[in-house]
Formats: structure tokens, C-alpha cells, sequence
């Protein structure tokens, strides 16, 4: 990202879903010298990391993907529950809940870190499988947009496995 300003994020409160934050940072990188946002909701800067990522994802890995979770052979309920699990999980990430992102758990082996999915309420994703579910969907329709939010939620994974401890040395 050597051509974008990025940003050390500071107490942004929207840091985590941005890309001037958690993007990679190329050798001789611009950043701001304080981060630019207003307020809690407003950040003229603000580069949608989930819009981002998923621009990164091609139609052949969704698809195979989407193939992958088919040969699972689960109940369509099943697949409603998994798909509001994880657009749950993206959100609190995405929000910077630290029970999602663990940080402390993932100094200890960065390699084999991945968010906390427990940490979602499951009332919630009950109520949002519920809200899938009465969609009624074609269940090929649930197994590509499983597809996409697990390549996403991989993607975010990848991607906080660098910024979480450079955001820890930056902290020191």
C-alpha cells in the first residue's frame, strides 16, 4: 500500500475495520502523523477494510470454497447458523471487541492464532440465523455467501496476524 497514506490508529475507535490500519505497509511508507478521525463514526479517510478484502477474492476461490462447504452436507439451518456465526464474528472485528480479537492470546503463537468465535454472543447468532433462515434462500445461495464471510474471515485472520503485534511494538 506504498502509494496510500496509512495510519498507526492511535484510539480510533474504528481502526480495525480500516485499511490505512491493518493493510500491509510497503518499505517506505507514508503515514499520518496523528490519526485524522473526528469521532467515534467519522473518518474522512476511513478505506472499508471487509470491502477491501473481499475485492481480493476471486470467483474460482469462492467457488471452491463454496464447493467445500457443500460436501459438508449440513441442514440449510445449519448453514444459516455458520453464515450469521461468522457476518457476527467479521462485525465485532471489524469494531475492535477485544474479546473477538484476543491479542494477548495470540502473542503467545501468532502462527496458529484465529479469533476468538466464542466470544459472540449466541443469542445473537441465533437471532440472526433466524433472520437468514427466513430468507429462504437457495442453499447454494448460503454455501457461496458462507464461502465469501469464511475467505473474509480468513483474510482478516491473516491480516491481524501481522498488525496485532506490530501494533504491540508500536505500543512500547
Amino acid at each position: 500500500m506504498d502509494e496510500q497514506t496509512m495510519c498507526h490508529g492511535g484510539a480510533c475507535p474504528r481502526k480495525y475495520g480500516c485499511m490505512r490500519f491493518i493493510g500491509e505497509a510497503g518499505g517506505r511508507q507514508a503515514y499520518f502523523e496523528r490519526p485524522p478521525f473526528k469521532d467515534a463514526e467519522s473518518c474522512e479517510y476511513f478505506v472499508d477494510a471487509r470491502a477491501c478484502l473481499a475485492c481480493g477474492l476471486t470467483p474460482h476461490e469462492i467457488a471452491r470454497r463454496a464447493f467445500e462447504i457443500f460436501k459438508e452436507d449440513r441442514t440449510y439451518h445449519d448453514y444459516a447458523w455458520f453464515l450469521a456465526e461468522a457476518l457476527l464474528v467479521i462485525e465485532q472485528v471489524v469494531r475492535g471487541d477485544p474479546a473477538v480479537i484476543a491479542p494477548d492470546a495470540m502473542l503467545a503463537d501468532p502462527g496458529t492464532w484465529t479469533f476468538n468465535k466464542r466470544a459472540v454472543s449466541q443469542d445473537d447468532v441465533r437471532i440472526a440465523a433466524r433472520a437468514v433462515a427466513g430468507k429462504h434462500a437457495p442453499v447454494q445461495d448460503l454455501h457461496w455467501s458462507l464461502a465469501e464471510a469464511s475467505l473474509l474471515l480468513r483474510a482478516l485472520e491473516d491480516r491481524f496476524r501481522v498488525v496485532i503485534p506490530r501494533e504491540r511494538r508500536g505500543a512500547t
